[in-house]
């Protein structure tokens, strides 16, 4: 099963001429006669009216910035009746699986995970201890003809289409683990000579119908399409930044010297091709070898004829712009298999050019990973309910009983989300694969997880054992985060396209960014040096005086509990003793913990907007990011800095467990030295062939060619990055002089009476930039004049 999309740009309703393949969906189960294509959209500056039909085919589901068109405009309402479940639950039928199949006559056994009700047939307690929060469970012989396997828990999704015992189409998604069904309630005989069920599902798995129109608990007979998205099997988890920068004494204890020992074995081998090239093989099969959450294929699925793949190798290689996950998956792919075959065979490619550069951004992003903790890796397994836990427990089978087990999940909203369990095995899923057994309260208070594919990272007490104790030291009731107040969600009003328009909006990112700068300036209070504290203090008080400031003239609106936190400090006289110095600096660090508490909430309502209309308060997000403008911290741009550990280290200039890990590992970083041979020298790779003066004339003719189109890739990539989206190319009717006007997406067109996209016609002016940047004195704005409909003036 595979379905094609194509893509078109929204605004000017042309396709773009890509296309994309999604393997193994519910779309094209449910509506196999349905043509599907995607809306390219231009955060800030998409509007509704750019989301009409475009070659016959409406919107109907979005997610995110992924706006699906289909051509039956009533797709959606057959499956969601609420217009706001296509945002919400958009890409379950676009998510691909690695296996699908239709099966009929499944007896299927549907129960409230909140209460146990089943329409009956079970005892509400039996009933309630098979499902959980979009967790449930399936026979034993189906799981191993669906998977090969019968004690190997997988993620899924599940198309009900319209038939005869159930007149409305339904989707769900979850967990399913293997169980002897056959065995549940009093195995009554059932329909030709069946007993038990196939399958138990939770409520909560069903998805888009609800109130009088949700499926209702109890026994059902039915023909479903299920897919499995991914088995469960134990990896790895990065932790990064987003959890290192809680951790202090963990970072210098636990922390330093492992990457200290990575930093000082990349450094060794960084100069050696050869080196490097075995190194970027073990990495990539590390990652490959394991089913992630994400469902990669194994390495051992890759297939082809290498040779046939050389060329599109060395066409895509080193090419500027963004390739979408299948082309980058794609290309990581042949390069692997290009830089292990040279190792096994001729060590002639490694020099060349191409491969240089993709050996050196691997290293780069190596010695990133270094300095940010994320080669600091966790244990991680998919999270499965148990009510037989107890709150501070966990089941974790390949660690021994009563031993205990940091636990943490992705995304972390602050450090409340790191807890230590104690380990307890649970006879019937001690032979499961790839799982992690977990109290439901617990997963859902302390971890944000529910057990629709959730996976948890978990670590042995004793492999970072000063981290366990900081994080039980953080986790006591004096110095734990107040816990995150889940607002009510809001339904979306509006069309669909509104909707889909608003649902794109997406602070996560800078709300966690946010977090980990105020956790960051935490700490740094702590630990600087005694003698910067005084007039770091008198800064961070002259500028809460300015804060408090423009609270009374009304530019930021801060409560009265922390405004009164804020004009404490901003009062400090200007002479200060050692005492006064550490309790001015213990006040920041409260005020600093109570914005934490504020932004943590904020976080929450960003993640859960595809699901509400409710958004960030942007007030909260003004004052929290106001009071902590006094200082910047710029590893938190400059990670993601692509000339970061080029030729240079990573930019640090605060004191937090962050920096300690950048700081060490500039200490180590040298320029790297890998050197491409001259082209010349590969006439090794053809023996036998005698090389003339037409072919070298062929071949620098070749070079010249290539070199010029890297040259205009790398001026494009830069364009990308200045000048973001569309563009217009305005011909003047006096003159015909052409002239290209940029960065659309950033202008105010929206805001004019009517939009430019499609006319003939416009009546501009160009004038020099008033934000002018000095690194481009050419730079000009094109300002419209007239209405290009009405041809009314714009004032």
């Amino acid at each position: 099963m595979t379905l094609t999309l194509k893509h078109f740009d929204t605004k000017l309703k042309l396709d773009t001429g890509v296309e994309e393949k999604i393997e193994n969906s519910l779309a094209e189960y449910l509506y196999p006669d349905v043509e599907f294509a995607i809306g390219t959209v231009y955060p800030g500056s998409t509007t509704s009216q750019d989301l009409g039909e475009h070659e016959g085919k409406t919107l109907q589901f979005c997610a995110g910035e992924r706006m699906f068109f289909a051509s039956d405009d009533k797709v959606r309402s057959r499956i969601y009746p609420n217009a706001s479940d296509g945002a919400a639950y958009g890409s379950l039928l676009f998510t691909p699986c690695r296996d699908f199949k239709e099966l009929e006559n499944l007896r299927i056994l549907v129960i409230d995970d909140a209460t146990g009700e089943n329409g009956g047939f079970l005892p509400l307690d039996v009933a309630k201890n098979l499902v959980g929060d979009c967790y449930g469970k399936i026979n034993l012989d189906l799981a191993e003809e669906l998977t090969g396997n019968s004690n190997t828990p997988f993620q899924f999704r599940l198309g009900i289409k319209e038939q005869e015992k159930n007149p409305v189409a339904q989707i769900a998604k979850g967990t399913l683990a293997p169980f002897r069904l056959e065995q549940v309630g009093e195995a009554l005989i059932r329909d030709n000579g069946k007993t038990g069920y196939d399958m138990v599902l939770a409520t909560s798995s069903f998805k888009g119908r609800k109130g009088e129109d949700a499926i209702t608990p109890g026994e059902y007979n039915l023909t479903v399409g299920l897919g499995i998205k991914t088995l469960a099997e134990y990896g790895k988890h990065s932790l990064g930044t987003q959890i290192l920068v809680n951790y202090p004494r963990a970072v210098e204890a636990d922390m330093l010297p492992r990457l200290e020992l990575d930093a000082m074995i990349l450094a060794n081998i960084q100069s050696d091709p050869r080196k490097i090239a075995q190194h970027y093989v073990e990495t990539y099969e590390r990652r490959k070898a394991l089913v992630n959450a994400k469902g990669e294929s194994k390495i051992s699925d890759f297939e082809g004829d290498l040779a046939e793949e050389v060329e599109s190798v060395f066409s895509n290689l080193g090419e500027s712009g963004e390739l979408n996950p299948e082309q980058q998956q794609q290309q990581d792919q042949l390069v692997y298999r290009l830089i292990k075959a040279d190792l096994e065979g001729h060590f002639q490619i490694l020099e060349h050019p191409k491969i240089i550069a993709e050996l050196q951004e691997f290293v780069r992003a190596s010695w990133v990973d270094i300095a940010t903790g994320r080669a600091i890796k966790f244990h991680s397994g998919l999270a499965q309910p148990s009510l037989k836990l107890a709150e501070n427990e966990i089941c974790v089978p390949y660690i021994p009983e009563g031993e205990e087990i940091i636990v943490t999940r992705s995304p972390l909203v602050n450090s409340n989300g790191v807890i230590v369990l104690t380990n307890r095995h649970l006879p019937e899923v001690m032979k499961q694969q790839g799982t992690v057994h977990i109290n439901p309260k617990t997963a859902a208070d302390n971890l944000q997880a529910d057990f629709d594919g959730d996976r948890l990272a978990f670590a042995h007490k004793r492999d970072f054992p000063t981290l366990a104790a900081e994080v039980k030291e953080y986790n006591l009731p004096a110095n734990r985060y107040p816990d995150v107040v889940k607002k009510a969600k809001v339904p979306y009003q509006g069309t669909f396209a509104e909707i889909a328009v608003s649902a794109m909006e997406n602070k996560i990112g800078l709300i966690a960014n946010e977090i980990q700068k105020n956790v960051a300036l935490q700490w740094e209070t702590q630990l600087m040096p005694k003698e910067e504290q005084h007039e770091y203090l008198r800064r961070i008080s002259a500028h809460l005086s300015n804060i408090g400031t423009k609270h009374k003239n009304g530019e930021i609106k801060i409560p009265e509990e922390i405004l009164k936190q804020v004009t404490s400090i901003a009062k400090l006289p200007a002479s200060l003793t050692t005492q006064q110095v550490e309790q001015g600096l213990s006040e920041v660090r409260n005020l600093l913990r109570s914005l934490v508490g504020e932004l943590s909430n904020e976080l929450q309502v960003a993640v859960d907007g595809p699901k509400s209309a409710l958004r960030p308060d942007e007030s909260i997000l003004k004052y929290c990011q106001e009071i902590c403008n006094y200082s910047s911290v710029v590893w938190l741009t400059d990670k993601k800095n692509p000339e970061a550990f080029l030729n240079r280290g990573m930019k640090s200039t605060n004191h937090s467990p962050i920096d300690l890990m950048v700081k060490q590992t500039n200490q180590h970083f040298e320029e790297n030295q890998l050197i491409a041979r001259p082209t010349e020298q590969f006439r090794a790779l053809y023996p036998g062939v005698e090389f003339t003066q037409a072919h070298k004339d062929q071949a620098t003719t070749i070079k010249n060619t290539y070199n010029g189109l890297i040259k205009e890739a790398i001026r494009l990539e830069e364009k990308r990055k200045l000048e973001p989206g569309l563009s217009l190319i305005i011909t003047s009717a006096t003159s015909g002089r052409q002239i290209e006007v940029t960065n659309l997406i950033n202008s105010n067109v929206s805001d004019q009476p009517s939009p430019i996209w499609g006319q003939q016609n416009l009546d501009i002016r160009i004038e020099p930039n008033p934000k002018e940047n000095q690194k481009t004195p050419q730079s000009f704005v094109a300002v419209l004049l007239k209405d290009p409909i009405t041809q009314a003036s714009i004032p």
